[in-house]
């Protein structure tokens, strides 16, 4: 009798045992989950953020003119200075 009471007091510390570790496992991969919930959250807001940015970016882009048409009217603004200038 003594036998089989030290068998199931074995097979039920083994279990007891399993469970713990089952148990410990599970709070790791929760407490993992959070963690990736977070940093996932936090780089979803930081894409949008540079998604916004970019979108802005390529607006200016739109409505910007090439230099070569930037430096053609600056040389017209010049000339029309000095010629206003020398009517002054």
């Amino acid at each position: 009798m003594e036998l089989k009471e030290l068998n199931e007091k074995q097979r039920a510390d083994h279990a007891n045992a399993q469970m713990k570790m089952v148990k410990t496992q599970s709070e790791q991969l929760e407490s993992r989950n959070e963690e990736l919930e977070t940093k996932f959250a936090d780089v979803s807001r930081a894409n949008m953020d540079l998604q916004k940015t970019e979108r802005e970016l390529r607006d200016q882009l739109v409505k910007s003119i090439p230099e070569e048409l930037a430096n053609k009217l600056n040389q017209r603004i010049e000339v029309s200075k000095r010629y206003l200038k020398s009517y002054s």
